[in-house]
């Protein structure tokens, strides 16, 4: 992956994680207009495969929970 790549990749994952933190508990589509909201429309259900991508990734390093259908930042169920 190149430098700018790299940025992009870094940037769009800061927005899911701020989407996360801000709407959670929340669907992948709804997240997906909040972190993908300079998205054209017609290219949501890209924008929709890579924002789970990122939630995967983010799962994997405790950064993100999923429970039916439904993502979450860990621990906010505690907080409400």
């Amino acid at each position: 992956m190149s430098h700018p790549e790299r940025a992009h990749w870094l940037a769009r994952e800061h927005k899911v994680r701020l989407a996360l933190w801000r709407h959670g508990p929340v669907s992948l589509e709804a997240l997906t207009r909040h972190a993908y909201d300079d998205v054209p429309e017609a290219k949501q259900g890209l924008a929709t495969r890579s924002a789970l991508a990122h939630l995967l990734k983010l799962e994997a390093e405790g950064r993100a929970v999923q429970r039916e259908g439904v993502w979450d930042s860990p621990g906010r169920s505690s907080r409400r």
